[in-house]
């Protein structure tokens, strides 16, 4: 086993937003490779933030950190915080594609970049050379057929200054080329400002990350980067430059916020969904305490049942109250819905019943489509009337279609939490109806569903 060998494991880790347990899962093995194949690898591979699931209760929830680790040493490499303000997928993808065009575009632009930089040095040529270690002055020497013995960096520094004007274009691009080839190599995404600036001097760290060709797409990251390095000069160019660095600070705390809403909106969506579930068996219970009643008269309901009946009434009331309000929390969370679906009749219809007698008990009914829709020509085949509407808002017209409608069919997949639990209260208590609740989006599936309902004169006829 040599030295430089590695076996990397991407971890992500979390807690659960449910159960607060801890998590960890492993998202990459990469096996044993030297380290030279492992750049090549990391530089082609980026790793989007994937749900972690509870090994506890089995929710799946966003994760917190991405950690590298070594399994041949078993040491931490290195940890991250997952930023759900940078999951913007065209984002990324254009920041990637800028990252593996950047040699194309240092090649396309080269000769200019090296103009500019070199009109750096020359315009202060002593400062310049100060920023200069002694093997980069002997590879920029021997560049210009001056190679000589260097003692030690300022007796090398000494020497550089005494290049000649004619020459020193081309020493300035020989002293600099392993500096800018790390630039280049690691690429605008990854560069170490503070670092580069210990390592090769301030000044011409500045010149060269504020001239080097990159991607439009990694502008902001250039941006980021020099930010770090004008944080304590003085200047009239400077001061704009330190609000660049204010203005870089406020996004990153708004990105700190940003996740952390994230992280809470999913915790606001179990509890949102531990209330549903109590609402739902409580409208169970109402449903069969209802039935028990109705073949009651009045003169011999038992007290006790017409007490549970009004707690009952009582407790959906309140949790209705508490839902309305979390969800008002979590309002941004419905524009994660899918979009809503323009209805199909992708299944071939059955030749040998025309569409009337297919769907008899639906004849001069209406019927309410909550989730998605169709073109009114196609409406038109169908021996009902149908609405539709998105369920996004409940607003006034999906009140007024509730009314309406003599049947409802509720798009599982593609409406809120809020309204279909509304649209279940409303043909369960309030007007009771047929209704039935289906992930599909074929129209001739969907009503036949409902035409089965009415058929069987039954309340609802559920997944």
């Amino acid at each position: 086993m040599h030295n430089d060998q590695i076996h990397l494991l991407i971890t992500f880790t979390g807690h659960c937003t449910k159960c607060h347990r801890f998590n960890s899962a492993v998202v990459q093995d990469y096996g044993v490779l030297s380290m030279e194949q492992l750049e090549t690898i990391l530089d082609t591979h980026s790793y989007q933030a994937v749900p972690l699931q509870c090994k506890k209760c089995g929710t799946l929830y966003p994760a917190e950190r991405r950690v590298y680790t070594d399994k041949i040493r078993n040491i931490l490499i290195g940890e991250e915080k997952i930023s759900y303000a940078d999951m913007d997928t065209d984002e990324h993808r254009m920041l990637m594609e800028g990252h593996d065009a950047r040699i194309q575009i240092y090649q396309e632009q080269e000769a200019e970049f090296w103009m500019i930089y070199t009109d750096f040095a020359l315009s202060d040529w002593t400062r310049a050379v100060q920023e200069l270690n002694k093997a980069e002055i002997a590879d920029g020497l021997n560049a210009i057929d001056q190679d000589q013995p260097l003692r030690t960096d300022l007796h090398a520094r000494k020497e550089a200054q005494k290049v000649p004007a004619s020459s020193r274009s081309a020493f300035w691009k020989a002293a600099n080329h392993t500096f800018v080839q790390d630039l280049l190599d690691i690429g605008a995404l990854a560069w170490l400002p503070q670092d580069y600036a210990k390592q090769y001097g301030a000044n011409r760290t500045r010149a060269a990350m504020m001239y080097f060709p990159i991607a439009e797409a990694l502008e902001i990251k250039r941006t980021e980067h020099l930010g770090q390095l004008f944080k304590r000069e003085r200047g009239d160019n400077d001061f704009w430059m330190r609000r660049v660095v204010q203005l870089t600070q406020a996004i990153q705390k708004q990105r700190v916020k940003y996740n952390e809403l994230y992280l809470q909106a999913d915790q606001q969506k179990h509890i949102i969904a531990q209330l549903q579930d109590r609402l739902g068996e409580a409208h169970q219970l109402h449903r069969q305490q209802s039935e028990v009643a109705t073949h009651r008269s009045d003169s011999s309901r038992d007290p006790d049942d017409i007490r549970q009946i009004r707690e009952l009434k009582s407790f959906i009331t309140e949790l209705k109250h508490e839902m309305k309000q979390l969800q008002a929390q979590i309002a941004p969370a419905e524009d994660s819905l899918p979009d809503v679906p323009l209805l199909t009749s992708a299944l071939p219809e059955d030749r040998s019943l025309h569409k009337d007698d297919r769907f008899a008990h639906l004849k001069d009914k209406t019927v309410l489509i909550l989730g998605g829709y169709s073109a009114k020509q196609v409406y038109n085949e169908y021996p009902c009337t149908i609405l539709s509407h998105d369920g996004r808002k409940q607003d006034p017209d999906y009140q007024a279609y509730l009314k309406k409608a003599d049947g409802v069919i509720v798009l599982t997949r593609f409406i809120s939490h809020a309204a279909m639990w509304e649209a279940k209260e409303y043909v369960t208590l309030i007007d009771p109806k047929p209704a039935c609740y289906r992930p599909e989006t074929n129209l001739d599936l969907l009503l036949d569903y409902l035409n089965k309902a009415f058929s069987l004169e039954a309340p609802a006829l559920s997944n």
